[in-house]
């Protein structure tokens, strides 16, 4: 593995302070003191914190590509294997593991970022969709995945490991039913 990116380092210290301060104590001061560099250097890679913010979403959606596509290589050929990747990607992403922040960035009450956050959400279901018979079912498995993370941020701990690991089996089962 290289040496981590300014940019990259960066974003993993912006990562830590918002999960350390919540989203209100997230500041450029902040993000620069943990990153271990004076704010000035913070420009140099972001406009602003929004900016930076957009860019956190952009490396999350990358950080899950990149993982569903590892998972799509490990899967045997057959139908809807783009789908359940995306399903096995999806509780399994490095986000989940820091639910504070992944909370703080959607559900902060900033027009832009819920922006950003549909933009990366319409392109995984519209890719989805355009390699499905039936896209009704793509929506709902969707649906499912989302309710499992809601869950996650929001640390409803109903649904055990046991039990996701059993709700998976059935989205998968889904998948496959039409396959």
């Amino acid at each position: 593995m290289g040496r981590k990116s300014s940019k990259d380092a960066i974003l993993d210290a912006t990562e830590r302070v918002i999960r350390r301060q919540g989203m209100a104590g997230t500041t450029l001061e902040a993000v620069a003191a943990e990153a271990g560099l004076s704010k000035r250097a913070l420009f140099y890679h972001f406009k602003n914190k929004k900016d930076m913010l957009l860019q956190l979403l952009e490396r999350y959606g990358a950080q899950f590509t990149g993982l569903r596509q590892e998972i799509y290589d490990s899967l045997p050929d057959g139908p809807h294997r783009l789908l359940k990747a995306t399903v096995l990607a999806a509780v399994r992403h490095p986000v989940k593991k820091n639910s504070s922040v992944a909370n703080a960035l959607t559900l902060l009450d900033d027009i832009e970022l819920r922006a950003k956050v549909l933009e990366i959400r319409k392109r995984t279901f519209d890719e989805l969709s355009e390699n499905s018979d039936h896209p009704e079912r793509v929506g709902i498995v969707l649906a499912a995945v989302d309710g499992l993370w809601i869950m996650d941020l929001f640390g409803d701990r109903s649904v055990t490991p046991a039990l996701q690991k059993r709700i998976v089996e059935e989205l998968l089962n889904l998948i496959d039913q039409h396959a």
